[in-house]
Parts: C-alpha cells; sequence; structure tokens
C-alpha cells in the first residue's frame, strides 16, 4: 500500500466521526422542533409573510371584539371571510400541484356554511366578485389559521347580530308604543269631541223643546204683529218691536199672560189696535192693503170681527181662531148652554166661535152688499178732499157718521126686524145710514156697540169740543149741509 493511499484511508478514518456528530446534531434539533411543535397547538410560522397575515387576522379579530358598532363589525368579519375565502382557494390549488394524498388534506368544508350564512345576512357578493385583498401564499399551507379565525369572527358576528336584532325589535316596540301612546291620545281627544257634540245637540234640543211651549216673540210696546219689518204702515203705528226668530214668517204661541191664541197682545194693546185699525180704515186703507203691508191675520181679523166690519178678501179668515178677549160668553149662548153643560174656556171658545161665524158670515156674503172697488175709494177720498179745498168744513161728528157708512156693510130689513133685547151688544148691532147733515151728538155713537170704549170718549170728547167751537158759525146756527 502505497503512502498516499495510507494519509487517505487515514483522513477518511478522521472525517467520519466528524459527519456522525453532525448528523446527530441535526436529528436532536429535528426531534426537538417535533416536540416544540407538538407542544404548541398553534403552527409555527416559517416566513415573513405568515407571520404577517396571522397578525393581521389577530387584530381584526381584536378589533371585532372591541368594535361595538355592528355596521364596523360586518366590515371587519367581510374582511375576514375574503381572507378565508381565499386561503382555501390558494390551499386547494397547492394541492392539485403537489397531489398530496386526500388523507392528509385538512378538512376545511366548513368554510362554504360560513358563506351560505354571510349571505344570509346580507353579503350578496359571489367568491369570484369579490376582490382579493390580500394574497395569502404561505398560509394556503396552515389552513387552519383562516378556519380558526373565522369561526371566531363567525361567533362574535352571531354576538353583534343579536344585539343588533334586539337594539332593532327595542326601537320597534319604542315606536309602536309611542305610536299607539299618540293614536290613543287622538282617539281620546276624538271620543271627547263626539260626547261633547252629542252633548251640544241634546242641550239644544232640549232648549228647542222647552222654547217650543213659550211664545216666540212678545212685544210690551207694540201696537200691531208684524210680520214685515219694513211695512209701509209703521210709521203710522209707531215703533214697533220686531223679534226676529229661525224662520222667515213669525208664528206667534200662546202665552197665558195675553188675550187670545196665537196674538201676542193684551187687551189694552188690543183696543189701540181696533182704534188705530179705524183710522187707517178712515183714511182709506183697505183691509187687503193692511194684510199686505204686514199686518198678521190673527190681529186684524178679530178686531174687524169685533168692530163688525167687513173681512179682507185675500186670506182664508177660518183659518184664524176665535176667542172672546173678554173671557166672557154672550147671552144668546149661555141661554143656550145647560146648567149640566161644561163652563170651561174651551167650551166658551166653541160657542163663541160658532156666534163670531154666523154673525160673520151675512157681512162678508157678496149677495147682501157689494165693496167697493178701489177706484171708487180713491173718489170717495178724492171728493172729501175737494169738499175739504172748497171751504166746506164737516164736524167730528159728521165725518164718524161719513167713515162709518163707508165701512160698514148697509143693514137689510130682515136684520132690522131680527133685532131683539135679548140679544148682546156685539152680536147684530148695526147703525142705520143717517144724513151727514142731520145733526147727530156724540149720545148716537154711544148707541153704537160696535165701537169700543176708548174710541167712543175719544169721539165723545172731539164731538163736545166741535161743537162748542162751531156754535157761533153762521152754518152752524143756519143748520145747513156742510
Amino acid at each position: 500500500m502505497s503512502l498516499s493511499a495510507r494519509n487517505l484511508n487515514s483522513s477518511t478514518m478522521k472525517q467520519a466521526p466528524e459527519i456522525s456528530i453532525m448528523e446527530d446534531q441535526r436529528l436532536k434539533a429535528l426531534q426537538a422542533a417535533i416536540s416544540r411543535q407538538k407542544v404548541n397547538s398553534r403552527p409555527k410560522v416559517t416566513s415573513v409573510e405568515e407571520a404577517k397575515d396571522e397578525y393581521m387576522f389577530r387584530r381584526l379579530i381584536s378589533a371585532i371584539r372591541s368594535d361595538k358598532s355592528m355596521p364596523e363589525a360586518l366590515k371587519l368579519i367581510e374582511k375576514l371571510y375574503e381572507i378565508a375565502v381565499n386561503a382555501k382557494a390558494a390551499h386547494l390549488e397547492r394541492l392539485a400541484k403537489r397531489r398530496v394524498r386526500a388523507s392528509k388534506i385538512l378538512d376545511i368544508t366548513r368554510c362554504e356554511p360560513t358563506r351560505e350564512f354571510f349571505l344570509k345576512l346580507g353579503f350578496e357578493k359571489t367568491i369570484d366578485e369579490m376582490e382579493e385583498l390580500y394574497i395569502i401564499p404561505r398560509l394556503a399551507s396552515q389552513p387552519l389559521i383562516a378556519l380558526t379565525l373565522l369561526e371566531t369572527g363567525i361567533k362574535v358576528l352571531g354576538e353583534a347580530k343579536t344585539s343588533l336584532m334586539d337594539e332593532k325589535q327595542a326601537r320597534w316596540m319604542m315606536s309602536e308604543r309611542e305610536r299607539l301612546e299618540a293614536k290613543g291620545a287622538k282617539e281620546e281627544a276624538l271620543r271627547r269631541i263626539a260626547e261633547d257634540r252629542l252633548r251640544v245637540k241634546a242641550s239644544r234640543a232640549q232648549a228647542s223643546r222647552e222654547t217650543s211651549l213659550q211664545p216666540r216673540f212678545t212685544s210690551q210696546n207694540s201696537q200691531l204683529c208684524w210680520k214685515n219689518k219694513d211695512s209701509p204702515l209703521k210709521e203710522f203705528i209707531g215703533d214697533v218691536d220686531v223679534v226676529q226668530s229661525g224662520s222667515r214668517a213669525l208664528s206667534p204661541t200662546m202665552d197665558p199672560g195675553h188675550c187670545r191664541p196665537g196674538l201676542a197682545m193684551t187687551i189694552e194693546q188690543l183696543d189701540e189696535a181696533k182704534i188705530l185699525i179705524l183710522d187707517l180704515l178712515g183714511w182709506g186703507v183697505s183691509p187687503e192693503y193692511l194684510i199686505e203691508a204686514g199686518i198678521s191675520k190673527e190681529c186684524l181679523v178679530p178686531c174687524l170681527r169685533e168692530l163688525k166690519l167687513r173681512l179682507p178678501t185675500n186670506i182664508d179668515p177660518s183659518e184664524v181662531a176665535v176667542y172672546d178677549p173678554l173671557g166672557e160668553a154672550s147671552s144668546s149662548a149661555a141661554a143656550k148652554q145647560t146648567p149640566s153643560a161644561p163652563q170651561g174656556p174651551a167650551h166658551r171658545l166653541a160657542n163663541r166661535g160658532d156666534a163670531h161665524m154666523e154673525n160673520a158670515q151675512p157681512s162678508s156674503s157678496p149677495s147682501k152688499w157689494k165693496r167697493k172697488s178701489m177706484a171708487e175709494q180713491r173718489m170717495d177720498i178724492m171728493s172729501t178732499n175737494s169738499a175739504a179745498m172748497e171751504g166746506k168744513t164737516m164736524t167730528v161728528e159728521e165725518q164718524a157718521a161719513s167713515l162709518l157708512e163707508r165701512l160698514l156693510p148697509p143693514v137689510s130689513a130682515e136684520d132690522d126686524d131680527a133685532q131683539t133685547p135679548a140679544k148682546p151688544p156685539n152680536a147684530k148691532g148695526r147703525r142705520k145710514a143717517s144724513n151727514p147733515g142731520g145733526g147727530e151728538t156724540a149720545a148716537g155713537f154711544v148707541e153704537t156697540p160696535a165701537l169700543p170704549l176708548k174710541a167712543l170718549k175719544k169721539l165723545a170728547r172731539a164731538a163736545s169740543a166741535s161743537k162748542g167751537a162751531n156754535a157761533t158759525t153762521p152754518e152752524a146756527q143756519e143748520g145747513g149741509d156742510p
């Protein structure tokens, strides 16, 4: 063996223990690494990118756990989901390239249910539409990190979702409570308004029932019952108190303090109305014009009946109730009544109404006399005025006689024969037509029962005054015609 061969063998013998020592050190280091890997449950970080991704995962999880606002947490969970999807795609791609056995592939199919969970929560993006925020080539070999962090994120997301639903339910309940309270307050207000309306309606109905039993208008200073406020005869009558009611046409009602049904006047006012009606008729005003002027038929018709004057033809006198203003029955009606007959006011009203209707029928019948036309009445007034203009004067007695001649209908012979002392003075009392120049006195007017007492007193005073004044005149001494 040569020297060179010996030297080579000796050098190899020296290097062999060194190689074995290095192999033993490597083996020990590998065993130590394996033992450390078994002790640590978390995978070992082998690169800077893997450490960066893991740090980013942990930071996102901590941000999700510390964040109280739901929208920000949802955004962070969406980022975690994108990272997990990218890690799964990279892991599957690497498995296909390396052809690793399926037994060694980690089961990460739990990512699909998480995707469905996110889709149900409102993340409608698909995997292809999501932008790749991070590229994790190293994390593909360790997908357990992504799954673990994703499960933690889903858990936090569920808690946040539950709290969000609770808050939403609480807000809805609060708004519903406020709405119901407002609705209840509104319904309460509407109910109160309805009750107030019903109460006002009931009070108005009660007031209308009470006012229907009372007179709609009463006048203390009115002379006649006026229907028309702007009547042309208002200046002749004086102040008339017109009380407006709900309807334009006033319908007077019964008042116990007045003289007759349907007439809101006292007995004294009725007597004054008779005098005024006589004056108006004496001035040439027809009864029809009095009705057209606004004097109510409830006032005019009874006055004309008691004064034995003709009734107006433009109304139906049968509609006016006949009532005794003095409350006394006539002697003829008393003779017809028996002692057992009732003497109440209703009975007297019926009997008195028959007597008045019997008395009013001959005077209003067209067969006995014919009413003067308006032209004839105007001619009479013009003749009277012309006589006054010529200087011929008439005494009060003559004026009253001419007035009665024009107003009273002519009395037939059968009416004169039918008069008996047993009849009442206001039943068939007629004054015969006399010559105006006959020199009648006030006693002749007193015998006329149709005039009221005040009118008789007034005419008597006027007659006595005119008699004393005209006694010295030549015409009065000669007794000539006026």
